[in-house]
C-alpha cells in the first residue's frame, strides 16, 4: 500500500542461538526479496527461540533489522 512498510521475516522456533552466518545469509535473502520485488520500504527482522550471539545482534544493529527471542512471538 501507499506509504506502508513490507515485512521481512525469520523465524527460527529452536534451542540453537542464531548465528553471525545465519544474519549475514538472511540478510542477503531479505536485500534479493528487496531488489526482486522492487520493494523500496521494509522491516526486515528475526526471531529465535534460542536467543542470539553477539555477533549477530551487532551485526543487526549495523544493518537496522529487528530482533526479538520472546516467545510470546510464538503464541
Amino acid at each position: 500500500p501507499e506509504g506502508g512498510y513490507s515485512l521481512i521475516g525469520e523465524v527460527k522456533n529452536r534451542k540453537k542461538k542464531f548465528t553471525l552466518t545465519e544474519a549475514k545469509a538472511f540478510f542477503a535473502k531479505a536485500s534479493e526479496v528487496q531488489k526482486l520485488e522492487d520493494i523500496s520500504k521494509t522491516l526486515v527482522f528475526v526471531f529465535s527461540a534460542g536467543g542470539f550471539y553477539k555477533t549477530a545482534i551487532d551485526f543487526f544493529v549495523a544493518n537496522s533489522m529487528a530482533w526479538s527471542e520472546d516467545k510470546r512471538f510464538l503464541e
